[in-house]
């Protein structure tokens, strides 16, 4: 047992406990990231037990009431008797980081009432002693996040307790390793599919996936027997009800397996609409190791673009150049309800500087690693670079639809600065453009499907592969791809297809006929 003492331990001490027997001290321990559970302190906590220690710990959970900030991840605000119901092997160490002993004490004795190790309890008041060293937070954020494996924003990233959740099932599909295929398999043939999503019509626009299985499967809702299920979709990450939370939360107790289902990049005719044909999805992607648009960790996508054994066979280049030829043609994109006519915006003959705004709490900036001083960056790089040319910012179609904001929602026009905001469709508005800036927008993609010049202020999925102009870099991503291997692997191989007509599996060239079907239906209709 190591003593619980009415002050704080020195390095010296924190070191002997993990000599002891609190926490391993071997080499091959050495190697491996440390799990703790801080009770409050946040990021100070787990930064003093780092430096003291001279190891990397991951926060599985707080109890706090308020969340981690300066770089962590918000984490799970669990109670001790949620803490106790984890497995033992989720954490290594609990750290009860409160300046005073009597409050630690009484936290230490329930704690040990509920059956948890007393070699796993320690008790440290890290803000005095950060604040006796003469280290400050901001400090200490600068030297760990330099270690990090991957880009961390010193801002603060509003991302929240369900998406650390989230990672937590992330994380723990991640060990048990195999290919993309063995999980495709492994998905599409389960018996009993859980399923939970952000979106209260998703049984609607979502209707025809469950084709894409190979048994018919049964879906049960969020609230089933957790021991009949196979798989656990979670359509989205988003999260806005409460059975979301529980639906992770349960899952992560259960271990269960999380798979992460969205739309994919060439998705359906309109979105909102009252008239059901055309709200229908007609393709979908599946991850259980990180979202697509998640550059904190490695996603099956990120797998499939980094492995240097695939490449693409003269078959498939010729079809993966066939398809986009039919997106610029066509004007295909995810949705594709908006007005083919591009407006009159800017001076006549002057090059057009796209630059490409985002609603604000959209989940693929915060994981894509950008925030709102990406966007400030990226206007003030563009009006820099480009002192002689028209900047036209597009605001996201959100914010007319949904009446959500965005990043440049306050910016006036000026000089050579534009706002467009009316409606219009992605792939005509960039045929009329000549440069595109982006954060993290699937607009970057089909710039570059474009052969446009592309310059990226955040992580997307479609950056670091030496096809867009990057201001951030992701260690991992060290493998060049041509146009026609990105648009590949993204589009054919990562995506599934569903043909509403049919409701069967289908090409991506039959969804995009049946797309271009339902467009002509939905601009005759009125």
């Amino acid at each position: 047992m190591i003593p619980l003492s009415g002050k704080s331990r020195n390095a010296e001490e924190v070191q002997y406990a993990f000599e002891n027997g609190a926490l391993s001290n071997t080499r091959k321990d050495n190697q491996r990231r440390r799990k703790g559970y801080i009770l409050r302190g946040g990021e100070v906590g787990k930064a003093y037990l780092e430096l003291s220690t001279g190891k990397r710990f991951d926060v599985v959970a707080m109890a706090d009431k308020m969340p981690a900030r300066t770089g962590i991840s918000t984490v799970p605000v669990l109670t001790p008797k949620e803490l106790a119901e984890l497995p033992r092997d989720a954490y290594d160490v609990i750290l009860i980081a409160i300046e005073r002993a009597e409050v630690a004490q009484a936290i230490r004795r329930d704690l040990l009432s509920l059956g948890i190790p007393a070699n796993r309890i320690l008790w440290e008041s890290p803000q005095a002693k950060l604040s006796a060293s003469g280290i400050s937070v901001e400090r200490l954020a600068v030297q760990l996040h330099q270690q990090e494996e991957h880009i961390r924003a010193l801002e603060t990233w509003r991302i929240g307790i369900d998406t650390f959740l989230l990672d937590a099932c992330m994380e723990r599909n991640r060990t048990r390793g195999g290919s993309y295929q063995q999980f495709i398999d492994q998905l599409l043939g389960a018996w009993h599919v859980a399923v939970s999503s952000w979106n209260p019509e998703w049984e609607t626009v979502m209707r025809h996936y469950p084709s894409l299985f190979a048994k018919a499967p049964e879906m049960l809702p969020p609230a089933s027997d957790w021991q009949e299920v196979d798989a656990c979709i979670l359509w989205g990450t988003q999260f806005a009800i409460e059975k979301n939370r529980e639906f992770l939360r349960t899952a992560l107790l259960q271990r269960k397996e999380i798979v992460v289902a969205e739309m994919g990049f060439l998705n359906r005719v309109a979105w909102p609409d009252p008239d059901d044909c055309f709200r229908q999805s007609v393709s979908y992607v599946f991850d259980d190791l990180a979202p697509y648009y998640d550059a904190r960790r490695p996603s099956r996508l990120e797998q499939m673009l980094e492995d240097e054994v695939f490449h693409l066979s003269v078959a498939e280049c010729q079809r993966a150049s066939a398809c986009m030829e039919t997106i610029r043609n066509e004007c295909l994109t995810k949705y594709n309800h908006q007005p083919l006519d591009v407006p009159s915006i800017g001076r006549p003959g002057v090059r057009k500087i796209l630059v490409v705004d985002q609603v604000v709490g959209d989940m693929s900036i915060s994981k894509g690693l950008a925030n709102a001083a990406s966007f400030r960056k990226m206007l003030e790089t563009a009006c820099r670079e480009h002192p002689e040319d028209d900047i036209i910012i597009k605001t996201h179609p959100d914010n007319i639809t949904a009446h959500l904001r965005g990043f440049y929602e306050d910016i006036q026009p000026h000089d050579h600065v534009y706002l467009l905001r009316d409606a219009v469709n992605p792939i005509a508005l960039l045929k009329t453009c000549d440069e595109v800036y982006v954060c993290t927008s699937q607009l970057g993609m089909e710039a570059l499907i474009l052969k446009k010049p592309v310059h990226v202020f955040g992580m997307p999925f479609y950056a670091g592969w030496g096809l867009t102009d990057d201001y951030m870099t992701c260690p991992r991503r060290t493998h060049h791809r041509s146009l026609e291997e990105l648009f590949y692997i993204t589009y054919i191989r990562y995506s599934w297809y569903v043909d509403p007509r049919t409701g069967r599996p289908c090409e991506i060239e039959d969804a995009m006929d049946y797309l271009l079907q339902m467009r002509e239906a939905y601009f005759s209709r009125s």
